[in-house]
């Protein structure tokens, strides 16, 4: 990923149009403490706690193929040393080629109702 998204307060991922992260940056692996090569390939909801997975089924596919963005959509992301962390979800539709990636900026929060 671009390497000015690493000193962001967030964390920034790529998923492709079945969900997988295809691209992730070095704050999203420090902030949530996963490895890159444990992250690529992996389908993005496995990475949300069974609420926020539910929430991000039932609204997340409807708003970005709407709007083609996403804002401010509160969720709940496992990390991995097995905790959790609530988080800000940001996401633009942008298509590359043939295929349609999703950006995504995670930022995490505190003391925010969420769902998760």
């Amino acid at each position: 990923m671009d390497e000015r998204l690493d000193s962001t307060a967030g964390g920034h991922l790529s998923l492709d149009q079945n969900l997988r992260v295809c691209a992730v940056d070095d704050s999203f692996c420090r902030l949530f403490e996963y490895k890159e090569k444990g992250v690529i390939g992996v389908h993005f909801e496995s990475l949300l706690t069974r609420a926020s997975r539910v929430f991000f089924q039932m609204y997340f596919l409807p708003l970005i193929r709407l709007n083609h963005h996403v804002d401010r959509m509160n969720l709940k992301v496992k990390t991995g040393n097995g905790g959790t962390s609530s988080v800000l979800f940001h996401a633009d539709l942008r298509n590359c080629g043939e295929e349609w990636i999703y950006d995504c900026s995670l930022i995490p929060i505190a003391g925010v109702n969420e769902h998760g």
